[in-house]
């Protein structure tokens, strides 16, 4: 197994005499950080020269950001803001770019594959299969019905956070009838500092005319084969500007939005988004119901979706930065919910996260643990045909990581998430706390429901819900 490395050049360019005969394939050869490109870094570290001596085949971008890299067969393609394809010069630098000697282990056949989620949960199973700890580089090569890639404008200085960047320059294209390769990245859970874990696609079509990052996809029929490797080497800068980067940063929600946002209706803005506030509410739309059911609105689900409602909010964390967000209500605290939310945000109140607990397969305590805070998950409370607050959508997280849920059974304390334990000290001082003096409390109590955590018999700081007595008049079967 080949150790991990990394290098820091001495200058702002790396270079490095090595030809891809002395180079080691069985490695992933990773310039910079995500993270640092997310942040704003977007000087170049090495030349395109100095890329294709540790790589044939991956994905990055451009110094200022100028486009999509599609690297593929040893050569450097650049995906730009107008849609069209150009081969950058040797001497053209890069902040960010993930590149490997391909050499195929596995192939696979992709056939009548719908959409983005159903790709990466294609590919999931596969790298189940073989090893979810290493890093595979895929080439999926066929035809496409439909695909929507995204580039952007170069970057001047200063440079912006890309998120930001994105939001104003990014440019979208959508393809039908179209052949092509698709080269993807996958990264494991325990990359998340280094880069962004799970899948990462770029796309360069037949003719190597059009391409981009890809937001969605439908695979008609393509073959995937896939490089897996378990090495991995870095290259840093020493700038001073990359050295004064506060690296530890957690960027995770900027990396979300940078890698699935459009600029038109997409996961993210589902619905009425005509309207100019970002506060608002839709029905479940058809988009969106593909995106929760069989996670959060389960196959027994007995809550009818009319009674859903989905809302798109701003929140900011404890820093201060700026985040869109999701999440889905019962239409009866819909308004509640979203007021509260809107009053939060203008008060500068923290929410780190705000995202459908769908985006973690439903999974609770993933969720809890990424201090992620939501509402409907359909469940029946155990033991029983009685359906939970949460799996009616009445009942709302926040902040979980930091308030979690705690009770003592057979004299043995449960802490849920269990990463929460730290926080069970209601006497400390910390980030994202709720109590009885502070505005969410004061919020969510003011508008009919109640907190969790002055529950006698369990605590439950993060959770605040609609009364059983309002509950029986909405639902009295249940």
């Amino acid at each position: 197994m080949t150790a991990c490395s990394v290098v820091i050049p001495e200058g702002a360019v790396q270079v490095n005499n090595a030809t891809p005969e002395d180079t080691n394939k069985d490695v992933l050869y990773q310039v910079a950080l995500l993270q640092s490109l997310v942040q704003g870094y977007y000087d170049g570290i090495v030349t395109v020269d100095e890329l294709k001596k540790h790589g044939d085949t991956g994905i990055g971008t451009f110094e200022g950001v100028n486009g999509e890299m599609i690297v593929l067969d040893g050569t450097v393609y650049q995906a730009v803001a107008d849609g069209s394809i150009n081969t950058p010069s040797d001497t053209e630098t890069i902040p960010f770019s993930n590149v490997t000697f391909f050499e195929a282990d596995e192939t696979v056949s992709l056939n009548g594959i719908a959409d983005m989620a159903a790709l990466q949960e294609t590919m999931n199973g596969v790298v189940d299969g073989l090893g979810a700890n290493c890093f595979y580089m895929v080439r999926i090569d066929g035809s496409f019905d439909s695909i929507k890639v995204r580039s952007e404008y170069k970057q001047e200085k200063p440079y912006r956070p890309l998120d930001v960047a994105l939001a104003e320059d990014q440019t979208e294209f959508d393809y039908e009838d179209i052949k092509g390769t698709i080269v993807g990245l996958y990264c494991p859970d325990y990359m998340g500092d280094l880069n962004t874990v799970g899948w990462h696609f770029h796309f360069i079509d037949e003719e190597r005319t059009r391409g981009g990052h890809v937001l969605q996809v439908s695979v008609r029929e393509a073959e995937a084969a896939l490089d897996i490797t378990d090495g991995f080497e870095m290259a840093l800068s020493r700038d001073d500007v990359f050295q004064d980067m506060e690296l530890s940063k957690n960027v995770d929600e900027a990396i979300h939005k940078a890698e699935t946002a459009t600029t038109g209706s997409d996961a993210s803005t589902e619905g009425d988004t005509s309207t100019e506030d970002p506060f608002y509410i839709t029905e479940i739309t058809d988009d969106i119901f593909d995106r929760i059911y069989g996670k959060s609105f389960k196959e027994d689900c007995t809550l009818p979706r009319e009674d859903l409602r989905y809302l798109h909010v701003l929140h900011k964390d404890a820093e201060g930065n700026e985040y869109e967000g999701e999440m889905i209500v019962n239409k009866h605290i819909a308004e509640d919910v979203l007021e509260i939310l809107k009053e939060l945000y203008e008060a500068d109140y923290p929410i780190e996260k705000i995202r459908l607990v769908d985006e973690y397969d439903a999974d609770d305590e993933a969720s809890m643990e990424d201090n992620n805070s939501s509402a409907f998950n359909f469940r029946f409370i155990s033991h029983t045909t009685k359906v939970s607050k949460h799996g009616l959508g009445l009942a709302v997280d926040i902040n979980t990581l930091y308030n979690p849920y705690t009770k003592t059974v057979n004299g043995e304390r449960i802490v849920e998430p269990v990463t929460g334990e730290p926080y069970l000290d209601r006497d400390a001082d910390f980030p994202y706390k709720i109590d009885e003096n502070d505005l969410c409390y004061k919020l969510f109590t003011e508008h009919g429901f109640e907190w969790g955590g002055a529950w006698k018999n369990l605590k439950d700081y993060q959770h605040f819900e609609i009364p059983d007595e309002k509950i029986a008049e909405w639902y009295p079967e249940n």
